[in-house]
């Protein structure tokens, strides 16, 4: 199992515990044999998307951006488990969330196809079943509303994805057990 997990927490001292809790779930999910690839947003060279669409015409599968982007897309390539971490901002994921998830665009082609009786794009590398995940931070105060919307929106992400498995969590430092299984297990 390839998984990529996508830390989308910002420098903010109240996840700290919620940060320490991903990094024992990498070690554990790593001690189950599974290959991990840990992407740290906040602490890397990791520019948005400028929608130059680049990655499409001039240079395609690659990005124009050369940061640690770069890594991250050829562990996108090879991984069949993505899973974002990140708290709920202003009624959405992080910008670090949001950095991550929009520079995934390489991975898909121009060009659209019919998928579940709706316009998808075609996949770049068809041959990984791929499974999107989304743990939103829980910190005891979370608004129903914009988790709902989060995980919609994960939905709709992972459907032009192909994805036909997901994980949608909260996450706290004590639930990291569960969140191992139902990433193993998905």
């Amino acid at each position: 199992m390839n998984i990529i997990l996508v830390n989308g927490i910002p420098d903010d001292d109240q996840w700290r515990d919620h940060e320490n809790a991903l990094e024992s779930l990498k070690r554990e999910l790593e001690n189950q044999g599974a290959e991990v690839a840990y992407f740290p947003i906040r602490i890397m060279n990791f520019q948005y998307c400028q929608g130059c669409w680049d990655c499409w015409t001039k240079t395609p599968g690659q990005c124009r951006i050369h940061d640690d982007g770069e890594a991250y897309l050829r562990a996108f390539s090879k991984a069949d488990t993505i899973v974002f971490f990140t708290p709920i901002i202003a009624g959405f994921i992080s910008s670090e969330a949001k950095r991550a998830l929009d520079r995934f665009i390489p991975s898909v082609l121009p060009h659209i196809s019919m998928y579940r009786g709706e316009s998808h794009h075609l996949q770049r590398y068809p041959e990984i079943q791929k499974r999107l995940g989304i743990a939103i931070l829980d910190n005891g105060n979370i608004n129903q509303k914009s988790v709902d919307i989060v995980f919609r929106n994960f939905e709709r992400v992972g459907r032009n994805m192909r994805s036909d498995k997901a994980i949608r969590t909260l996450f706290t430092p004590e639930n990291q057990g569960e969140v191992l299984h139902e990433i193993l297990s998905a």
